[in-house]
């Protein structure tokens, strides 16, 4: 597994999030972690190393949070 690549699974994680589909992502922000067990401490660290603007960050945050993966 490439532990670089989890923008796929983060993405699709948080736009299920808020659409509220909410089995499936979680299945998908279980998986995330699996891929990244660091994830949720370095999570916001990583999404801001790409995206610096809060108004696209804020989202995709609110998203994951609704797919059960909180960030610290």
């Amino acid at each position: 597994t490439d532990t670089t690549f989890f923008w796929r699974s983060l993405m699709l994680a948080s736009t299920l999030g808020l659409l509220g589909r909410r089995g499936e992502a979680e299945r998908i922000a279980a998986d995330l972690v699996r891929e990244r067990p660091d994830f949720p401490s370095r999570g916001r660290t990583l999404i801001g190393r790409l995206i610096r603007f809060p108004e696209v960050s804020d989202p995709i945050l609110e998203g994951l949070g609704r797919a059960g993966l909180h960030l610290v």
